[in-house]
């Protein structure tokens, strides 16, 4: 069980640390405001990303970073993981 447990043991904290090192808001945080003026009419089950992907050019710069910063931070944390026993 141990040797199973290992390596998603290490990813997780491998995430945590990259996502304490990024600077900024979350992406939540950021994109907040753009999801309230964007997509006001989102269904329960909707993903908001979806609807900021179909609004890309009018998505703040605020948001794009901090989403840039967790997709940098989850690469950072995904290339940290060690191969499987």
């Amino acid at each position: 069980m141990l040797k199973f447990a290992l390596p998603f043991l290490a990813a997780a904290v491998a995430a945590g640390a990259a996502f304490a090192q990024q600077q900024g808001p979350s992406p939540r945080e950021a994109c907040k405001a753009d999801v309230v003026r964007l997509c006001p009419n989102l269904q329960p089950g909707e993903k908001p990303r979806d609807c900021l992907r179909q609004h890309k050019d009018q998505v703040s710069d605020g948001c794009k970073a901090a989403v840039m910063r967790a997709m940098a931070a989850h690469q950072a944390a995904k290339g940290a993981t060690p191969p499987p026993n």
